[in-house]
């Protein structure tokens, strides 16, 4: 493998770009140019980065026989359009984003480029937070031998799992990793307004109350399975203290009373597997179905 066949190029200038660029210059990779379309924030993203140039599309194209292309989803194919002229015959691209496999990226692919993805299956809500994150997270593969190989040599450049996503399950996968992952959020905030609703100071301070038993469930889950960790109400069947939950919820935002219904829904379907009885589960579901 020559120099220039091994020299990676990054493209985009977001929190994932900049992480693992950084992480895979630390970590003994070429990193030699970052590209993206506001200037000053490619300056920024090349700074953090360490050691790396800002390249035009034309620039990074030529000099990087290696493509990390780290930009949204929608913003995919036209950056594979911008960059396929430039590209050579033979480099490898990757992209990592989630829900689309290696064909958003056919602008490269017929040039000759080898194309893949390889989405990490991680949160990185920063750059700083990524340099955590990533290492030793999960990275959803989909994309030919070659692009597989560069895959596998940044997996294990950063301690982490290869994990082939079949391409007719990708949309599927991202699905499950974006509800896994940004469900959390929204529901903590969800329960905080309504912990804060009940007379606790802030939002702040309803968190700190939450935090035990959120995580307290959250390894339960993990270690047990969620069947055996699921507990509370719909678990039980007890319909009597679903109907003053949603009374209560009536005084709250309507968008919050549709999510305790879904959610009441799924942990019913839930406790049907556990073994609760048909018909306490039929009687809880008519409660939670019915407004």
């Amino acid at each position: 493998m020559t120099q220039a066949s091994a020299a990676i190029g990054i493209i985009g200038t977001g929190r994932v770009a900049q992480a693992l660029g950084r992480l895979l210059r630390e970590r003994g990779s070429s990193v030699v140019a970052v590209a993206g379309r506001d200037q000053a924030r490619t300056v920024a993203a090349a700074r953090y980065i360490g050691n790396c140039s800002v390249a035009s599309w034309a620039e990074i194209g030529q000099r990087s026989g290696r493509l990390l292309i780290a930009v949204s989803d929608d913003a995919l194919a036209e950056v594979s359009a911008k960059l396929a002229p430039y590209a050579t015959a033979g480099s490898i691209a990757l992209h990592t984003c989630g829900v689309h496999g290696p064909e958003v990226l056919a602008s490269l692919s017929a040039r000759g480029v080898h194309c893949g993805a390889l989405h990490p299956l991680a949160t990185v809500p920063s750059p700083a937070e990524g340099l955590r994150t990533l290492v030793g997270a999960t990275y959803g593969f989909t994309g030919g031998d070659a692009a597989r190989e560069w895959a596998t040599e940044i997996v294990a450049t950063l301690d982490g799992w290869l994990y082939e996503v079949k391409p007719s399950g990708r949309a599927l996968y991202h699905a499950a990793a974006s509800l896994a992952c940004n469900s959390i959020p929204s529901l903590l905030d969800a329960a905080a307004t309504m912990l804060a609703g009940s007379g606790a100071a802030d939002k702040a301070e309803a968190l700190r109350l939450l935090e035990p038993l959120v995580r307290a469930s959250l390894d339960n889950s993990f270690k047990l399975g969620p069947e055996a960790a699921l507990t509370g109400p719909a678990r039980r069947g007890d319909t009597s203290t679903l109907l003053l939950h949603l009374k209560a919820l009536a005084t709250q935002d309507p968008e919050i009373a549709r999510l305790y219904r879904t959610l009441g829904l799924c942990q019913l379907a839930l406790a049907r597997r556990a073994g609760l009885e048909s018909e306490k589960a039929g009687h809880a579901e008519e409660v939670l179905r019915y407004e």
